[in-house]
């Protein structure tokens, strides 16, 4: 990654400029715990401690040494890290994820609220390969985008309100509209879980190179600031469109 030096030296945006409630790194080889390519912990940089973590050893998920443009990252099949701690599933949010999905003809959860397997809510993707807002095997509202070979998404929601949840979706800076799912089982759930539900009946297939949650829904700038330091970063900056301002300038605080 380049500096920008205009008068005097500035360091580069990233999302330790702002308040974050969990920071997942894979580039970041400190905060990943991994025996023989099997990762049992990652690290959250947020300063919160949430780190996420595997005990089981067959739903490891595995460190992938250069799998995004030079850097590592986390690939999942039939597994998941979760952290029971984390409660976001009610309160406003956005998460920013930039990741590579593979497979298709199955419902895939990317990140769930909760550890448990039904009533929550989560974002994944669709047995018609589209990214959507789901509530955990019971149905799916899908946003009219289909996955890239690798994405940086921005998820964000006021939270569950009563029986819904509502999402809207910003996919490599282009906004694809909000979605709902209803259903009179919609509960609230403490935790959360990367990868699958916590019984990985409808797990993701991919890598994820970075997780960012925010408690808040952002701001358009924080939201570009976002989306300009993970493209830079990870080598994505041809997914932005051409009228974004970090398109070709990284951010700067």
């Amino acid at each position: 990654m380049s500096w920008i030096i205009t008068g005097t030296q500035k360091n580069n945006w990233t999302p330790a400029d702002i308040d974050t409630a969990l920071w997942l790194d894979a580039a970041d080889a400190s905060t990943i715990t991994e025996s023989g390519g099997a990762v049992s912990q990652w690290n959250d940089k947020s300063g919160n401690g949430r780190n996420v973590t595997q005990a089981t050893s067959s739903r490891q998920p595995a460190y992938t040494s250069s799998g995004l443009n030079g850097k590592n990252v986390i690939t999942f099949a039939d597994d998941f890290l979760s952290n029971a701690t984390l409660d976001w599933g009610d309160s406003p949010s956005s998460v920013f994820i930039a990741l590579g999905p593979s497979g298709a003809g199955t419902y895939r959860n990317i990140i769930a609220t909760g550890t448990g397997s039904i009533n929550q809510w989560s974002y994944g993707l669709t047995n018609a390969n589209a990214y959507a807002i789901f509530q955990i095997l019971r149905g799916a509202q899908a946003f009219s985008v289909t996955p890239s070979i690798t994405d940086i998404l921005c998820f964000t929601s006021a939270g569950r309100v009563s029986t819904s949840i509502s999402a809207t979706l910003t996919t490599n800076g282009t906004l694809n509209g909000t979605q709902t799912r209803s259903d009179a089982n919609l509960t609230s759930a403490a935790g959360i879980t990367i990868g699958s539900n916590a019984n990985v009946s409808e797990p993701y297939v991919g890598f994820i190179a970075e997780i960012v949650l925010v408690p808040e829904i952002v701001s358009t700038k924080t939201r570009q600031q976002m989306e300009g330091y993970l493209a830079h970063k990870w080598g994505l900056t041809a997914n932005l469109p051409a009228n974004h301002p970090y398109k070709i300038a990284v951010p700067v605080p």
